[in-house]
């Protein structure tokens, strides 16, 4: 273990101090972000997410942990970028890359690679919050087990950030398709109670959209503390 800190240690050096070779050693760091084994694959994440945001090479380690997220849509296939996809730090674009290219330590897309695929992205998110709306927007393109890997694997993040503004106005407008995650997302942060910010945001999503009841069982207990927005509404 020792002797991994202090290869880290020298890359991020490398990667720091050294402009000619930091693409390459930045490179090495990124394909170790997504490495099976655990350890490896952490002290990697801790050591690049130190670069988001606000250094030279933010972008380029935004841009490609959005393209290993995006390795979980629909198997990988490629697909033009949304509307402002490219637009991730500052007007900065996303380079792309083919996706058996993007780290040699990639395969098949299992439930259980999935844990390889999302660690990075959610370790930027709590950095960088708008990279939050990537994740609901990548969720709707995955298959049903790996939704249900990625959920699984959410709670610490959602947990970590709490209720958050950036968290909340995603949860507001969270896309067509990703309910069963926003649904995800509104009891993990109900867990440690309701505020009534999240209860507004509940309520205002049910009076816009038609949305599953089970929605409202995280916050039922607070109905009654309705706002007069939302009672303006109820009155229309």
């Amino acid at each position: 273990m020792e002797r991994s800190i202090v290869g880290f240690l020298a890359l991020r050096e490398l990667v720091e101090t050294r402009p000619p070779v930091r693409a390459q050693t930045l490179d090495i760091l990124l394909q170790l972000c997504t490495h099976p084994d655990i350890k490896l694959r952490v002290m990697a994440i801790s050591t690049v997410k130190r670069w988001v945001p606000g250094s030279p090479m933010s972008a380029e380690v935004i841009g490609y942990g959005l393209q290993v997220l995006k390795r979980l849509t629909n198997a990988g296939e490629s697909k033009a970028p949304a509307e402002g996809e490219e637009d991730v730090k500052m007007g900065e674009p996303v380079e792309e890359k083919k996706a058996d290219t993007i780290s040699r330590f990639l395969g098949d897309i299992t439930p259980e690679t999935v844990r390889q695929h999302v660690e990075l992205i959610f370790a930027l998110s709590r950095r960088q919050q708008d990279l939050l709306e990537h994740i609901f927007q990548a969720y709707i393109g995955m298959q049903p087990d790996i939704q249900d890997a990625l959920e699984s694997l959410l709670t610490p993040l959602i947990q970590s950030l709490g209720p958050t503004r950036e968290l909340l106005d995603q949860l507001a407008r969270f896309p067509p398709g990703a309910e069963k995650l926003a649904l995800k997302v509104l009891y993990i942060l109900s867990g440690a109670g309701s505020s009534p910010v999240l209860v507004n945001v509940v309520k205002t999503l049910m009076a816009e959209r038609d949305l599953n009841p089970k929605f409202v069982i995280p916050i039922i207990g607070q109905l009654d503390k309705v706002n007069p927005i939302y009672a303006g509404r109820r009155q229309c």
